[in-house]
C-alpha cells in the first residue's frame, strides 16, 4: 500500500534550525487540499474564507417535524411502489417502509434523546489565556507577500478567470 507524508519545515525564530511537521495522508490530493487550506487562511482576506454552517440542534422535536414533513409529502405526492431514491423517503412505499424500518432498528428516538442529554452536559469554557492567544494579529505584524508570490498569484487568477 502506498503512503504519503505531508510535511512542512518551519524555521525557528533564530533562523538556525527548522521545526519539521509531518502528517500521514492517503493521497497527494489530500496533501494538496491541506496545503491550499493553510494557504487560503494565510493569503486570502477573511471574506473569502470558508464559513461554518450554523449549528443545528438535533432533538426529538426536529425528528418529529421531519417525520411529519415526510409523511405529509408521501400522502400528497404521486406514490410509486418501488423507488431507490433513499434521499427522499416519501418517494415510494419501499423507501418509506425502509425509512421507518431503519428508525425502528435504530431505537427510534433514543439517538435524539442522547443528543439532547449531551447538549445539557456542562461544557467547560476555554481558559482566558487561550482566548487571548487566539486573537488575530494586528495588520502591522502581518508578513507581506513577496513580489514573486503576488506575480504567480496574478497569473493563476488570470488563468481561472479565463475558464
Amino acid at each position: 500500500m502506498t503512503t504519503y507524508t505531508f510535511g512542512m519545515a518551519i524555521p525557528t525564530p533564530d533562523g538556525k534550525d527548522y521545526w519539521l511537521l509531518r502528517q500521514p495522508v492517503y493521497s497527494v490530493g489530500e496533501a494538496q487540499r491541506k496545503w491550499e487550506t493553510m494557504r487560503t487562511y494565510m493569503d486570502e482576506p477573511k471574506k473569502k474564507w470558508p464559513r461554518s454552517r450554523p449549528f443545528v440542534k438535533e432533538d426529538r422535536a426536529m425528528f418529529d417535524a421531519e417525520r411529519k414533513r415526510i409523511w405529509s409529502k408521501f400522502l400528497k405526492g404521486p406514490r410509486k411502489w418501488v423507488s431507490f431514491k433513499f434521499t427522499d423517503p416519501a418517494d415510494s412505499y419501499f423507501t418509506l417502509f425502509s425509512y421507518y424500518f431503519y428508525h425502528i432498528l435504530a431505537c427510534w428516538k433514543i439517538p435524539y434523546m442522547v443528543s439532547e442529554w449531551t447538549d445539557k452536559l456542562n461544557k467547560k469554557p476555554l481558559p482566558e489565556n487561550i482566548n487571548e492567544w487566539s486573537k488575530p494579529l494586528p495588520k502591522e505584524k502581518w508578513e507581506k507577500p513577496s513580489e514573486e508570490l503576488l506575480a504567480q498569484k496574478a497569473v493563476i487568477m488570470k488563468h481561472f478567470e479565463a475558464g
